[in-house]
């Protein structure tokens, strides 16, 4: 299914391939000479209000693509719906951002959620980047466009769908992953957890949240593209600075807990305010990639992918305060 809706103005979440930033001038979106104007077609109509939770129990659920206005930007996401649950309870929400020069499509195959998704119980969505690029070091008209359309991502899973506010997570994925960064500080009003793989976080604007945010953190410290320690000489990027900066910025105790996985593998985890948490796998091996994928998309990810990995940490988090 196909569905364009209305024009979007101002309103983050998970990709594989180098990080960069992009140039500040608006880029089109694959097959466009341009931005669109802001100016919805009629054809565009949002769909009645209606109480997404008060529908008949049932349905079989699937994937549905949505084509949409956001700043002036031709955007679209796919989204993956389990079907309707009995008794009308609300679902979480995740939010997947793809790799550079890849695509939703794509993370949602090698990334396995649709699959988790279907077994768990959860909505999942896949925005496509701007020519397959997040814009995570712009902080003018691009980077603000795409972090709005991960807002314009969840707006449309709660007006459509019968999804929990409190549960809305993002995960990103190297380029992707730095824009999953931009997520969970710019839009933590909104989203309770942010789960960052192979992340680039050179460049990043200054993190304001206004209120702590889950993190969970997988990167090997092999990687040759987004390499662990950030920048040879200044650091910057750093993966022990990302997760040390939202160590406080989440008010954790220290220290926290480490626990030697396997001879590849540690994972750590930091208890924070409000309930939310710090966490970590740090991987000796695996350079710059996604930890299982696997390119079917009805496959469940494999125990100890990234995938399983997210997800349980996502699940065991505590319900957000309203």
């Amino acid at each position: 299914m196909s569905r364009r809706i209305a024009a979007v103005a101002g309103v983050l979440a998970v990709g594989i391939g180098g990080g960069r930033a992009l140039a500040d001038a608006p880029v089109p979106v694959l097959g466009s000479t341009g931005p669109a104007p802001t100016a919805a077609d009629p054809a565009d109509a949002p769909a009645p209000a209606v109480d997404p939770c008060g529908a008949a129990d049932g349905g079989t659920g699937g994937d549905e693509n949505v084509d949409l206005t956001v700043d002036g930007y031709r955007r679209s996401f796919r989204i993956f719906v389990p079907g309707r649950p009995a008794g009308g309870r609300a679902l979480p929400v995740l939010v997947a951002l793809h790799g550079s020069k890849d695509t939703g499509a794509g993370i949602e195959r090698y990334s396995g959620f649709s699959a988790l998704a279907r077994r768990d119980g959860f909505v999942a969505a896949y925005p496509n980047a701007i020519g397959g690029d997040w814009a995570i070091g712009d902080r003018g008209g691009r980077g603000a466009a795409d972090v709005d359309l991960v807002g314009a991502t969840i707006d449309y899973a709660e007006t459509h769908y019968c999804v929990d506010p409190a549960r809305v997570f993002a995960v990103g994925v190297s380029n992707g992953g730095g824009e999953a960064s931009r997520v969970a500080c710019g839009l933590a009003s909104r989203v309770s957890g942010v789960a960052i793989v192979a992340g680039d976080y050179r460049r990043m604007p200054p993190c304001d949240p206004g209120r702590p945010v889950s993190i969970f953190d997988i990167h090997a410290t092999s990687d040759p593209v987004v390499p662990y320690l950030g920048a040879p000489t200044t650091h910057d990027g750093s993966v022990p600075g990302y997760l040390a900066m939202w160590r406080s910025l989440d008010a954790c105790r220290v220290p926290g807990t480490h626990r030697r996985v396997d001879a590849n593998a540690v994972r750590a985890r930091w208890t924070c305010a409000d309930g939310t948490a710090v966490g970590q796998l740090k991987l000796r091996r695996g350079g710059h990639s996604w930890p299982g994928s696997d390119p079917r998309a009805s496959t469940l990810p494999a125990p100890g992918s990234a995938g399983a990995e997210i997800w349980d940490f996502f699940e065991g988090l505590a319900a957000r305060p309203s």
